[in-house]
């Protein structure tokens, strides 16, 4: 049974469903929750529902820039809880748009401490969000037209592969990516010092057929493309389906991804908030993100469970890899000028 079939796929799911079916009227909505299409499986909704005493409703989109307009809405039609990116975060705090756990977080939120210490640290930190999934940039290719298997970011640069890449259109991935193959940083603070980077970019630039991030699977499908630089929760899925195509995570360690629970501010139902994001921690809502999406809880489980993603990404490529942190209006510059540089072909 494939990830896409077990993923929710309706837009809203009603508590008092069953009701409904029944001719009953279901009770009024007063638990609001937002989150991505896909990211969760609806086994999780379902249990959780079991435990709550009113209904809920679950608003899901079919992008991060939609959560945040939801974010953004006026505070009686905003959700209770919403699901945010990691690269969202700092400017939600930023602008005033979520408000902190309770002081008794702890308490409401027991399950927090189970984390790995690099999932408590990530993000807003303790006492602002709760991550509960996580995913990270790989390589997908073909089998069936790349001479030997991918092991590496190096690998990008073969002669066999000259405009049959395609890159995500973003300067931190790309310019991380080749950091990487230097032995630094994805978040280096001054990109433009070294020396390598400007001429191993423009080299693998040259390689690009284009620059995608949300319409490169399609291409590569269609075989216009061999390889295809993204995201697990997008590549993951195409393996189940396609023998002939791989996913690797490079051997020099990666880009992580994450997705949080946060609070958006002057919402009600702040404890019942912070019970859902409990249950998100919880060894049975973190095997069914495993079993039944592409992404991977931060909850570490019996390695008997499945996870595809800690299969490609043992401990070893997981200690080389790293988030986007948040930059300096400096270094943020520094990388967009050398990335629209080597665009232009300047």
């Amino acid at each position: 049974m494939s990830w896409d079939t077990l993923a929710i796929t309706r837009r809203t799911l009603l508590w008092g469903s069953a009701l409904a079916l029944t001719g009953c009227r279901a009770p009024d909505i007063d638990f609001r929750i937002a989150g991505l299409s896909g990211a969760l499986p609806q086994q999780v909704i379902d249990r959780f529902r079991h435990e709550l005493y009113r209904p809920t409703e679950l608003k899901l989109v079919n992008t991060p820039a939609e959560l945040w307009q939801r974010l953004q809405a006026p505070s009686e039609f905003a959700p209770n809880v919403l699901s945010l990116g990691d690269s969202w975060l700092t400017l939600t705090q930023t602008r005033g748009l979520v408000q902190p756990l309770p002081d008794r977080w702890p308490e409401l939120i027991p399950r927090f401490a189970a984390l790995p210490v690099f999932w408590q640290n990530q993000g807003l930190g303790a006492g602002w969000s709760v991550p509960y999934r996580w995913g990270c940039t790989a390589i997908a290719y073909r089998t069936n037209w790349v001479s030997s298997p991918i092991r590496s970011w190096t690998d990008l640069w073969r002669p066999e592969l000259k405009q049959r890449l395609s890159l995500p259109d973003h300067a931190r991935e790309v310019l991380g990516l080749v950091l990487k193959t230097l032995g630094l940083s994805y978040n280096h603070p001054r990109p433009d010092q070294v020396p390598e980077l400007r001429s191993r970019l423009a080299a693998l630039h040259q390689q690009v057929l284009f620059y995608s991030s949300d319409a490169y699977v399609a291409p590569f499908l269609a075989e216009n493309t061999w390889v295809a630089v993204g995201w697990t929760t997008d590549l993951l899925p195409l393996v189940q389906r396609y023998p002939n195509i791989a996913v690797v995570i490079p051997q020099e360690g990666t880009a992580l991804w994450y997705d949080s629970w946060v609070l958006p501010r002057d919402r009600p139902q702040i404890e019942k908030a912070c019970q859902w994001m409990n249950f998100c921690l919880t060894p049975s809502a973190a095997k069914l993100i495993n079993t039944f999406t592409p992404a991977t809880s931060p909850l570490p489980l019996d390695p008997s469970t499945p996870q595809e993603q800690t299969k490609l990404l043992d401990a070893a490529t997981f200690s080389k890899s790293e988030t986007l942190a948040p930059l300096g209006d400096r270094t943020t510059l520094a990388y967009e000028k050398l990335w629209q540089a080597v665009r232009r072909g300047a």
